[in-house]
């Protein structure tokens, strides 16, 4: 953080003066944010690199070198060959050809000229010629000193005919030649050295032009340059550089860079290195195959032929390795067996190992200590071994970016506890948005329903794009849209209320409106939409005093235009077709594309919302409620060593195992398929074989079938490795069902707000206490205008009780404080009915009495590190919730939402860089459905954000993509896709196999246990294993049998 910022501490201690840590202040200095740069930039290509670390690409760079020593052993090829690097976007293509221009020129072993392919000239040998010459007039090797590589060249030239001609040589570096004699001296020169044995065969213009740079004439400089481009030259440049022999023919720059590489392979003993770096722009065109192929094509085959006739030449053509293996088969055989045969090809790992994450940061922060002069330039402070657990998998560009970022939550004093941000968005997607636009045609919404309904998912992407530093929550009405908003994690104490005024001004409608939305807006601030002009405002008429007299300050006037419209339907498209698709969300939040919707901007003043959070004053989280002895763990779980998960075996001739890294499911999975496609059976089996490894898991169940688990009978395939499996769980496993909303069986009690609500940020306690007040409410059974009318009540209630208590709140303290009106609440609802008090606190009374099992306090409350702990003799926790005891969906919602709440609390405050434990969730879009908003919406989100670096892992079932909330989807790493019959599900699966559209198309006839997997950028049709427990549905007496039964060792 800033030198100048204090530490923030809790509100009861006194705060000291502030404590600049030195490591901390050097890395917040300029020099700081240089190191963390990730992208390599074509000017840092002629710089030497500090902070390279060997270790990565380690095969690749051996493999260069001993292609570099054996063209110098071989005395050079008879052609030249070109070496292809393939790797991902991000995988450190450009890096690698910077360390090789480096290593090159560091053991003096070549010339290398570098340049950035394009797809938009038609004379390839030109390009690469200036970007050749270019690439000579820069700095051979930094470290020793500034002389470029042309200068070296033409020196090592001359001093071949130092051999022979010492004194004219000398003449010519020391004598002030006239224009003439120069020309005269090197041309004679050149000659003597080109009838030398073995050099008939060099171009004596271009040993001339080289000579001529000896005399380190600046106006010679600039001409010798301009011949060596084969650029025409001008009377003045005649005067300067006269009787050179001109270069003007059409096929001028393929014999200059063949004269250049054969003088650098014949005088020097040095090979001509050309680094080709991107082809990467060819994957943005949205073209018919045809013409990428000819693109391609083209590219390849100038490149082929060019280098092809420069004898002992290197050429590295880095390239996309999903562009290129498309293209593969497409090129020409003589193309393809020079590319790909001799050398064979490079292929990059992008991921990086948890050591090279560290090397990448211990390199970059010695610079920085060293230079500020530090005492111990080899820490890794301010960064910690946990930040860096979580690097590994990474690429080395993501490593610097999560860097980048952890180093600007310094600077904002944001806490940095939490993983690394995601990486930052592919370069590809501002043109897909772009193309999508272009071919897409909206569907404009035609009423203020419809349009109440993008906006409400407009603002909900606003906070997709602009969190932490901001977000918003949105209660949709018949007619209305209640918006609520945390900027800085403050959340603001009045809501924001946006309604339609469409009507005619004529004849009082548009005024009638206005006033209704005036009066149903109440103390808070509204904004008036229309999607025409305002009428004017003038004195003297009705609607134009009623627009003046309302305070600018407290009522907006916005217009939507059709173009806005079209705008939000397109990205919302968009977003469903991508929104599950790699990089798509680090797109989303660097763009930020609803900046262009300037109504929503001047509706959630977007412009004055800094891109980084203020920092919250965070309050010390409560202590975790004490663990009853029997139930506390002697050691706390131990760190999980990643495993590999089979799934199951492709299907074919040649069948093959499908297996994932355990780690991948600590960013969450989906199980998707219609009844009988045996979604749950597969999830089962992964979760069977992380409880082998030790991770607890917890099982919401909603039909009554994952409590077999519970049973003695788990109906196990007569199967030697399941029936073995199914032995060692039962042994190892300690199973507890618990059935909320049942004391005869196990009940699970937990409090009507999360433990510690008030000592939570600003944000999160507003979000729990909504939360909570709408989930009353719905079981309550309100109405849209009651849920209106008493949410507002009931969460100032709730703040009352936790203003002036320390103990837990009940319903019947709420029936208190809202039935006796207490000073408090009236104060803020001071013009809320006496009437409305009354009405609310019976209805409390009333759902206390008929929902008294669910609110029952008798039972076992809600222990979460005792279900995600082994226990004391290292058995390893099986949680089953069983919901089959609550009686409707109101009740679900209600027991669930603060479940979750609780559960995603736990997580935050226990962070884990490895999997620590899963959750499944059956029926999962019922939880967080893509079109209402449930109680259980929000805690779920939230858990899906957090979770991960809490080390818990949540699996999601359901039948059809689409059941779930996008944000949902997108947090999803691994989907496993059983039969789906409708495309409209199919599409929006659809972009996670973009690459195998092949296996979408089979989808629908897939077979019982027959899945297409997407798992971060792997695609494949397997064949799932089953589980070692067979479901079957047990009625709700079985499953309080099964709940007594371990109640009483709880």
């Amino acid at each position: 953080m800033p030198a100048d910022t204090e530490t923030q501490l809790p509100p009861q201690a006194a705060s000291p003066l502030p404590v600049v840590d030195p490591y901390l202040q050097a890395l917040l200095s300029p020099r700081g944010e240089e190191v963390l740069h990730a992208v390599c930039q074509k000017d840092q290509i002629w710089r030497h690199d500090n902070f390279d670390v060997f270790d990565i690409h380690e095969t690749a760079r051996l493999q260069f070198d001993n292609l570099l020593r054996r063209l110098k052993a071989e005395g050079g090829a008879p052609y030249g060959l070109i070496q292809l690097v393939l790797g991902e976007a991000g995988s450190g293509k450009t890096h690698l050809l910077r360390f090789f221009r480096n290593h090159v020129h560091y053991s003096n072993d070549g010339f290398c000229g570098y340049l950035q392919m394009t797809t938009g000239t038609q004379n390839y040998p030109q390009y690469v010629l200036s970007n050749l010459i270019d690439s000579l007039d820069e700095i051979y090797f930094e470290p020793d000193g500034d002389e470029t590589g042309l200068m070296r060249l033409a020196d090592a030239v001359g001093q071949q005919v130092e051999l022979f001609l010492p004194k004219e040589i000398q003449r010519l570096r020391e004598d002030d030649l006239t224009h003439d004699e120069l020309a005269q001296l090197t041309n004679e020169l050149a000659d003597a050295l080109q009838s030398r044995p073995g050099n008939r065969t060099l171009d004596a213009g271009v040993i001339r032009a080289l000579l001529s740079l000896i005399p380190r004439h600046p106006k010679v400089h600039t001409r010798v340059l301009k011949y060596l481009r084969c650029e025409p030259f001008s009377s003045f440049d005649e005067k300067i550089l006269p009787e050179m022999p001109r270069w003007t023919a059409d096929d001028a720059p393929t014999h200059m860079i063949a004269a250049l590489g054969k003088i650098m392979r014949q005088l020097t003993n040095k090979t001509l290195v050309i680094l080709v770096d991107q082809l990467e722009e060819m994957a943005n065109f949205d073209e018919d195959p045809a013409r990428l192929e000819h693109r391609f094509r083209h590219a390849m085959q100038a490149i082929s032929s060019l280098v092809g006739g420069i004898p002992g030449a290197l050429c590295v053509v880095g390239c996309l390795a999903d562009l290129y293996h498309l293209m593969e088969p497409r090129l020409p055989a003589p193309v393809l067996a020079r590319v790909a045969t001799d050398p064979r090809s490079i292929q990059l790992i992008a991921s990086r190992t948890r050591h090279e994450a560290k090397q990448i940061i211990e390199t970059r922060l010695k610079s920085v200590y060293e230079q500020a002069g530090l005492e111990n330039p080899e820490t890794i402070a301010p960064f910690t071994e946990e930040f860096i657990d979580g690097l590994e998998g990474l690429t080395a560009r993501d490593i610097l970016f999560a860097c980048r970022a952890f180093r600007d939550r310094l600077a904002t004093g944001e806490p940095v506890e939490t993983p690394p941000p995601p990486p930052p968005p592919a370069i590809a997607w501002p043109q897909e948005w772009n193309d999508f636009r272009a071919r897409h045609t909206p569907v404009i919404p035609e009423d203020a329903e419809q349009q109440l309904r993008l906006l409400h998912w407009a603002i909900e992407q606003c906070t997709l794009e602009r969190q932490p530093a901001a977000e918003w929550s949105t209660d949709l009405h018949d007619d209305s849209l209640l918006i609520g908003a945390t900027i800085g994690g403050v959340t603001r104490s009045s809501k924001l209320l946006a309604a339609f005024c469409d009507e005619n001004p004529q004849g009082g409608k548009l005024q009638k409106r206005i006033e209704s939305i005036v009066k149903l807006a109440g103390d808070q601030s509204a904004a008036l939409l229309r999607n025409t002009a305002f009428p004017a405002v003038k004195k003297g008429t009705k609607i134009g005093e009623l627009l003046l007299s309302l305070p600018k300050d407290k009522f907006k006037r916005i217009i939507w235009e059709d173009s806005h419209w079209r705008f939000l339907t397109t990205l919302r498209a968009f977003h469903e077709q991508h929104s599950i698709q790699g990089q798509y969300l680090e797109w989303r939040t660097s763009s930020r594309p609803l900046n262009d919707v300037k109504p929503l901007v001047d509706l959630l003043n977007l412009d004055q919302i800094p891109l980084t959070p203020t920092p919250p004053k965070i309050k010390p989280l409560p202590p975790e409620p004490p663990i009853p002895p029997a139930a506390k763990s002697p050691v706390p779980p131990a760190t999980k060593t990643p495993f590999e998960i089979p799934l199951g075996f492709t299907q074919g001739l040649r069948q093959t195992p499908v297996v994932l890294n355990s780690e991948i499911f600590k960013r969450h999975a989906a199980f998707v398929g219609g009844a009988g496609s045996g979604k749950t059976t597969l999830a089962l089996n992964v979760i069977e074989q992380l409880l082998l490894a030790g991770i607890p898991a917890i099982l919401i169940d909603r039909k009554g079938d994952l409590a077999t688990y519970a049973s003695d009978d788990w109906g196990t395939p007569n199967e030697p490795a399941l029936l073995k499996r199914a032995t060692i769980l039962k042994k190892q496993l300690d199973i507890r069902v618990y059935t909320p909303g049942d004391p005869t069986g196990h009940n699970l009690l937990l409090p009507l707000i999360p433990e510690g609500v008030g000592q939570m940020p600003d944000n999160e306690r507003e979000a729990a206490l909504e939360a909570t007040t709408a989930s009353l409410l719905k079981m309550l059974g309100c109405s849209e205008n009651q849920f209106r009318e008493y949410q507002p009540i009931l969460l100032t209630a709730l703040q009352v009780i936790l203003d002036t208590t320390q103990g837990e709140v009940t319903l019947e303290w709420l029936e208190e404080v809202i039935g006796k009106k207490d000073q408090e609440l009236v104060k803020h609802h001071r013009w809320t009915q006496p009437t409305v008090y009354l009405k609310l606190a019976r209805a409390l009374s009333d759902l206390r009495i008929t929902r008294r099992l669910l609110l029952s306090t008798e039972g076992t409350p809600l222990n979460i590190p005792r279900m995600l702990s082994p226990t004391a003799d290292g058995r390893t926790p099986l949680s089953i919730i069983s919901l089959k005891s609550l009686v409707d969906m109101s009740a679900i919602q209600f027991w669930m939402s603060r479940f979750l709440m609780t559960l995603g609390r736990h997580v935050s405050a226990t962070p884990s860089a490895t999997l620590q434990a899963v959750i499944l969730l059956d029926e999962a879009d019922i939880y967080v459905p893509a079109t209402s908003k449930p109680s259980t919406k929000e805690p779920l989100l939230n858990l899906l954000k957090r979770a991960r670096s809490g080390g818990l892992g949540v699996f999601l079932a359901t039948q059809t993509p689409g059941d779930l909330d996008s944000t949902c989807r997108s947090n999803c790493a691994t989907w496993a896709i059983g039969r789906l019959n409708d495309n409209v599900s199919i599409n929006k699966v659809k972009s996670m196999f973009s690459d195998t559209p092949q296996l979408l198309d089979r989808v629908a006839q897939q077979g019982q246990g027959e899945f297409a997997l997407a798992s971060d950028g792997l695609t494949t049709q397997f064949k799932g294993d089953r589980s070692a427990m067979n479901t079957r549905q047990l009625s709700e007496q079985e499953i309080l049998t099964l709940a007594r039964a371990n109640r009483s060792v709880e």
